[in-house]
């Protein structure tokens, strides 16, 4: 099997938010982060045969890279055919943080909006120039604009970016994420958050999802 561009970039992605990954048979990959802050889904192309667990995706995704092979999935190996022929071993699924077999479900948002991919990378650029450790997404409700900033809650870091998304709320409300967890591929996305602690990020491009938690403690919504 020869993985697809697409495919090859949600697992790059889902590398950086957990070194491991099972995949289920079927064309749907999952992924979980350690700290269980970061769900991702992911429909792709191919169908993959069986499960398996992968202890070390980079290294995965690195051969791959380096040989351009094809994929073939055995009983207990990966197997990579190129100028010679490369084996990585499967590793228990026990051993590796992976999500619950059902998807997070929410009724209902307090909040939606769309974010266009120009936006969300100037968000990113400014937090990483700024060294800003959190995304504050806000409205001060009553038909106001939608802004995002990159800023420190603590108050720690002095300097903050905040351009506006263009939607505005009749919520008035603050959702708290912190840069790290942010871990998406970048492009436009249908925003969505819950005042239970969730945002849902939706890929309009791609079949591509994420639900990342809002920091409880410093968010806030207007009931």
């Amino acid at each position: 099997m020869k993985l697809s561009e697409n495919t090859l970039s949600v697992l790059k992605n889902f590398a950086s938010i957990n070194s491991g990954i099972v995949v289920k048979p079927g064309k749907t990959l999952r992924t979980i982060s350690s700290n269980k802050a970061i769900l991702a889904e992911a429909s792709v192309e191919e169908t993959f045969p069986n499960e398996f667990g992968i202890y070390d995706l980079n290294k995965v995704l690195s051969v791959i890279d380096k040989s351009s092979a094809e994929v073939e999935f055995e009983k207990e190996f990966l197997s990579f055919k190129s100028v010679g022929n490369i084996r990585i071993r499967y590793t228990a699924a026990a051993l590796i943080a992976a999500p619950p077999n059902k998807s997070i479900n929410i009724p209902s948002y307090d909040v939606s909006f769309d974010l266009n991919s120009e936006i969300l990378k100037w968000v990113f650029d400014m937090a990483s120039i700024l060294k800003c450790p959190n995304i504050v997404i806000k409205s001060d409700g009553d038909g106001g604009n939608i802004n995002i900033w990159a800023m420190d809650v603590k108050g720690e870091i002095v300097d903050d970016a905040t351009v506006s998304v263009g939607s505005t709320s009749e919520t008035a409300f603050q959702a708290v994420v912190k840069v790290e967890n942010l871990k998406v591929v970048p492009g436009a996305y249908k925003v969505e958050i819950s005042s239970v602690g969730v945002s849902k990020f939706t890929n309009t491009a791609k079949n591509l999802t994420y639900w990342i938690a809002i920091e409880q403690a410093s968010s806030k919504f207007a009931k």
